[in-house]
């Protein structure tokens, strides 16, 4: 082998040999690239080594909390007699008593209303036989009719009708209570009323049985007097019911 193909290959071989050693110089300098005795040298590998080093594992996905059984809603409790004061007013119970436990239903017996029944108007009379069919069903006495209540409730309906208004408060009458002792009536239990305002007689009717406080009036073995009046409208039937017992 002549002497200029050596020093190719010699030439060749120093030249990779060269850039082996750069290439692992420069890889060492990425993983650190400080000189050994350097401060910087001990603070790297402490802080970026491992993220050299070693490959990132990736985060464990965490399993999702089991969500909290939903809390059973409860039902809020009514303290007794808190109706009767909402719907009649703080001076309700000073004249009238709370509704009664209804007794095991008998046969129901053709109830007696009493003369001043033939002062009712047809609706007025078909309310009346309407709710004495009730109270003869649970065993209760038959309504008399009161001339007078009849009056005061038929103002009370007229009123509503006229002012345009929904309320056991009239503007000009004031409670049911305030209406009867101004009027001059005068009883044991005093001052319950209902009123509705519907298409028909019949469904005024089935208004107050599926009103707690008003089927509780209408069945109220206290109240053994009634007054109804009916005002009828275009739209339908304004009716008021008064109540006394002795």
């Amino acid at each position: 082998m002549d002497i200029s193909r050596i020093r190719r290959v010699l030439y060749v071989f120093v030249t990779c040999l060269l850039m082996f050693s750069l290439t692992l110089t420069a890889a060492n300098a990425a993983a650190n690239p400080y000189p050994a005795d350097s401060p910087m040298h001990v603070y790297w590998n402490k802080y970026y080594a491992d993220s050299y080093a070693k490959p990132v594992t990736p985060a464990q996905p965490t399993t999702p909390a089991t969500p909290a059984a939903p809390m059973t809603p409860t039902t809020p409790t009514t303290p007794p007699g808190s109706y009767w004061s909402n719907y009649y007013g703080s001076n309700y119970g000073k004249y009238t008593a709370k509704p009664t436990t209804t007794t095991t239903p008998t046969t129901p017996t053709t109830p007696t209303i009493g003369q001043e029944a033939s002062i009712l108007i047809t609706e007025e009379k078909l309310m009346l036989d309407l709710v004495n069919q009730e109270r003869a069903k649970a065993g209760l006495q038959a309504f008399t009719v009161n001339a007078k209540l009849v009056e005061l409730a038929r103002m009370k309906s007229q009123d509503m009708y006229q002012k345009n208004y929904f309320s056991h408060t009239s503007p000009a009458y004031g409670s049911a209570l305030d209406m009867e002792k101004k009027a001059g009536v005068s009883a044991r239990v005093m001052g319950a009323e209902n009123i509705a305002k519907a298409a028909t007689t019949q469904r005024a009717h089935e208004l107050f049985m599926n009103s707690e406080g008003h089927r509780a009036n209408i069945m109220n073995s206290m109240h053994t007097t009634i007054g109804i009046g009916i005002v009828k409208t275009q739209y339908g039937v304004v009716v008021t019911q008064l109540f006394t017992g002795n």
